[in-house]
């Protein structure tokens, strides 16, 4: 510990002779946030109910049904549901939960009510665009302290390289796996 500081139950009490900023809560930022997550995981699943009203079609353009990339595109849904909880105050999460689970039957109704699979391919591009876009602009959230104390070589050993192929390709091999059954 340095001057000035006690620690308390966990928490570290700094002396008053220290400034620490204050950190906001944007609520202008966080609700672009909150609308970008809902795009994406009703894109999500408007691209999983349009590949499946629109089988034929799609297989007649593109050139076959063997294709089996459709379904791979929803394994970074669970994702969704932990942006949204890092980003909001923990009164509003289960809210926000709600809401986000909401957007996938909105993304459904999308699907259905769009005719043919090009209308809803094209809503669903400009949604992912707003979703990847809105938040590379507005999440900027502060750097904790081992992020700035830690020099480069040991954040990465401190890294779990042993979990990222299964975490990443579990889901993949789910969806790949639902597809050909």
């Amino acid at each position: 510990m340095g001057k000035d500081e006690t620690t308390t139950a966990g928490t570290t009490v700094i002396a008053a002779d220290e400034e620490v900023a204050p950190m906001y809560w944007n609520h202008m930022t966080t609700f672009f946030l909150i609308i970008a997550i809902n795009n994406m995981y009703a894109a999500q699943v408007a691209l999983l109910v349009a590949g499946g009203a629109f089988s034929r079609a799609i297989a007649a353009v593109v050139g076959g049904m063997t294709l089996t990339s459709w379904g791979v595109a929803g394994g970074a849904s669970p994702l969704l549901h932990a942006i949204t909880s890092e980003i909001l105050p923990r009164k509003y999460r289960s809210r926000a939960q709600a809401i986000v689970t909401s957007s996938g039957g909105l993304g459904c109704l999308l699907a259905l009510l769009l005719a043919g699979f090009r209308n809803c391919f094209n809503a669903c591009a400009g949604r992912f665009a707003f979703a990847a876009i809105a938040p590379a602009l507005l999440y900027n959230p502060p750097p904790r302290e081992l992020q700035i104390r830690l020099p480069f070589g040991e954040k990465l050993r401190a890294l779990d390289w042993m979990a990222y192929f299964p975490v990443n390709s579990g889901p993949v091999l789910v969806c790949l796996g639902l597809l050909w059954a």
